[in-house]
């Protein structure tokens, strides 16, 4: 292997020597250049290593050598592959089979060292998402592999299901609403934030210039977490204490099914009439079992970690888990996300 130092994770090692089709980029034709460090950043997502810095690229042997760093100490180094890219299944023989042919011809970027996080981590990497220019969906929409510059994805506990070109309508359990997408000239998704309701508390209005100030409110698959700004945390805590009679907190809290029934779904009201609800299963993580994909009832009491956070300093973030149990799609193309309550568990047919 190439990257003899690097963890074990979901997928086996990518080996240059056995695929036939691959192509080291040379240096003459950097494809993630120096040039482009802001937007592949952004590409990648904030992926719970916040804050992270790009290092210098440089040319090594006549391969075009890239590296991360992230400034809780995990970094990546890697050099630019250029081979042929299609999303299969489990069976590895039916992908090649039946999905070759809609294979694009993709650069990457083939890992030789992985230090903390990511060393740990299952998941084999990242895949940016974001509007920037060397995005998978992007060259699949300009190779013609799929008709429409977007995508969907659906999480639930158990994992989900990410669609390529549109939205898997037939998994839909509500229809599916519209924002426009609240900046111009950005690689983030940003939706304008009109309203937040804590259960039918509605946090007073003049809040909310703190959910669209700066880089406004993010909608961030590789953030695990939702983070929501700190000068919302007193109309949010007090909403809180009003209807759960128990101060709001980050750490440890023990509940029985009837307490934790009784916690309020957080409700985003977006432009558009959207209206962007995070129930109390999907915020709060079970440590109990992390595992269980519906609420059930217990016996006695369960520990939760409510897992959104009231400490950005500007602007938000609404993580994976407030998108759980939705399909959320990104429709570049129309520079509008879609919002609609959705069965999460993967199907053999999207479309």
């Amino acid at each position: 292997p190439h990257c003899p130092d690097c963890g074990i994770h979901a997928s086996e090692q990518f080996y240059l020597s056995k695929s036939s089709s691959h192509e080291v980029v040379p240096c003459s034709s950097c494809l993630l250049s120096k040039s482009n460090t802001e937007e592949m950043l952004e590409s990648e997502g904030l992926g719970g290593l916040r804050g992270s810095k790009e290092l210098p690229n440089s040319c090594y042997n006549n391969h075009c050598e890239i590296e991360q760093s992230y400034t809780e100490g995990s970094s990546w180094r890697a050099f630019e592959v250029k081979d042929k890219v299609w999303l299969g299944t489990d069976d590895n023989m039916a992908s090649v089979k039946d999905h070759q042919s809609h294979a694009a011809s993709f650069v990457f970027g083939c890992q030789v060292s992985e230090e903390g996080l990511f060393k740990k981590q299952y998941a084999d990497g990242i895949m940016g998402l974001s509007m920037y220019t060397q995005t998978l969906f992007k060259t699949f929409n300009e190779q013609g592999v799929i008709p429409h510059e977007s995508f969907s994805l659906c999480f639930n506990k158990a994992g989900g299901y990410l669609g390529l070109g549109g939205a898997a309508v037939k998994n839909h359990l509500s229809p599916m609403q519209f924002t426009p997408f609240a900046k111009n000239n950005t690689w983030y998704y940003t939706v304008n934030v009109k309203a937040i309701y804590v259960g039918s508390h509605m946090l007073p209005q003049i809040f909310m210039k703190f959910m669209n100030d700066y880089k406004g409110t993010i909608v961030d698959s590789g953030t695990t977490d939702t983070f929501l700004p700190q000068k919302i945390a007193k109309p949010f805590l007090k909403a809180w204490q009003s209807i759960t009679g128990r101060s709001y907190s980050n750490s440890l809290q023990l509940y029985t099914y009837e307490q934790f029934s009784k916690l309020p779904t957080i409700t985003f009201e977006l432009d558009g009439g959207v209206h962007w609800e995070v129930e109390p299963f999907k915020y709060m993580e079970d440590v109990s079992d992390n595992t269980r994909v519906s609420l059930e009832p217990w016996h006695g009491k369960r520990g939760f970690i409510s897992r959104m956070y009231l400490t950005e300093p500007r602007g938000a973030v609404l993580g994976s888990n407030a998108m759980m149990d939705h399909d959320v799609y990104f429709d570049i193309a129309n520079r509008r996300l879609g919002i609609a309550k959705a069965s999460c568990f993967r199907t053999s047919n999207l479309s």
